[in-house]
């Protein structure tokens, strides 16, 4: 890989890290088809930045420290301790997670495979759905009326996966990972509806 195309994936892995929550819709549907279609698709994920604020702020103050210390390394010819380094410049405001700090050491094949679990993640999301009108605005399985946290809540109880299909001919064992992906990402959101329902 690259060194400009390195610091681009982790710079953007980081940020979306970092972000806290979910990328907007359209911004997933460009990182999914872009992975899909685009053979140098890394190089599109400035543009993905570009197109919502939070993420691109982070993203560029991330760009930024990550390439200041590839010249640095490149300088020293010692890279194990860049990602010390880089911690260590970070500005007062930021404080990476755990994650980010450990994606900053990844080598190429480590980082490539973590964009590939946050676009399965995505692709799995993309079939969850949420409209105001149709299950009280619930995030649910595709185009049912089954909400994620009716399954959560039948899981929580002892349900296995393959009880909840029975119970749910229409669901596929893809839409129940899509649902404890979505629990796994939005977990306050859906812990909430639950306590709520049980008062």
């Amino acid at each position: 890989m690259q060194e400009l195309d390195r610091i681009t994936l982790k710079s953007f892995l980081i940020a979306l890290e970092e972000l806290g929550k979910p990328l907007p819709k359209p911004q997933q549907t460009d990182l999914i088809t872009w992975f899909e279609t685009t053979p140098n698709y890394i190089a599109k994920l400035d543009q993905i930045a570009e197109k919502y604020l939070p993420l691109e702020e982070i993203y560029q103050e991330i760009r930024t420290i990550i390439q200041e210390g590839s010249r640095h390394r490149f300088k020293s010819g010692n890279s194990t301790a860049i990602s010390n380094i880089l911690i260590e410049e970070l500005p007062n405001h930021l404080t990476l997670t755990e994650r980010s700090k450990n994606l900053l050491g990844f080598d190429d094949e480590s980082l490539l495979a973590e964009l590939k679990k946050a676009i399965q993640s995505l692709k799995l999301e993309s079939l969850i759905k949420k409209n105001p009108g149709i299950c009280g605005g619930d995030a649910r399985i595709r185009d049912t009326r089954i909400p994620v946290w009716t399954l959560v809540s039948f899981r929580k109880q002892g349900a296995s996966n393959e009880e909840l299909l029975r119970n749910y001919p229409g669901l596929t064992q893809q839409d129940l990972t899509a649902a404890w992906t979505y629990y796994a990402n939005n977990k306050a959101e859906i812990e909430q509806i639950i306590d709520a329902d049980d008062d």
